[in-house]
């Protein structure tokens, strides 16, 4: 106890226990081996100062482009005819930098994989890639191979196809 009458809490360093665990001195004199006996009550609080939202006002402040624009630009870059299709679109961190991600099949029905700088709306990349790797990106445990589809080893172990 304090000289004021509050209590005080003290955590020692001790070197006699075998793992190097905290020893705590509670208030009422007792020690204990486990910090987290410590820990505060987990209540529904709030500060009045957030950190995600000041990052997310920044970031927002800089995006000039909607994503129905960045898709568009897109189209317009593969061919933009009425047989062009934006299969999927969403912005994502690539390479420390904000970026929409466009995927577009073409009248040939071959993917491009588009990227539109989110902060003018230039197309930055226009890369065509097959409708496996498209598939493997969008979903990663399809790249481990093609063992649930009964086309390799993949993560169901080897596969026998019952299929003549």
């Amino acid at each position: 106890m304090l000289a004021n009458g509050s209590n005080a809490l003290a955590q020692q360093q001790t070197n006699n226990t075998s793992n190097g665990a905290m020893m705590a001195l509670m208030p009422s004199g007792q020690q204990t081996s486990n910090p987290s006996s410590m820990r505060m009550n987990p209540a529904n609080w709030t500060s009045s100062v957030s950190l995600f939202s000041p990052m997310i006002d920044a970031i927002k402040a800089k995006i000039h482009t909607t994503l129905n624009d960045a898709t568009t630009n897109a189209l317009k870059t593969v061919g933009g005819g009425s047989n062009t299709s934006a299969v999927a679109a969403f912005i994502h961190p690539e390479r420390g930098f904000l970026v929409y991600d466009v995927f577009v099949l073409d009248s040939n029905d071959n993917v491009h994989r588009v990227l539109v700088d989110p902060g003018n709306g230039n197309v930055l990349s226009n890369q065509p890639m097959s409708l496996m790797d498209m598939m493997a990106m969008m979903h990663p445990a399809m790249d481990m191979g093609m063992g649930m589809m009964g086309g390799g080893p993949g993560m169901m172990g080897p596969q026998i196809n019952a299929w003549p």
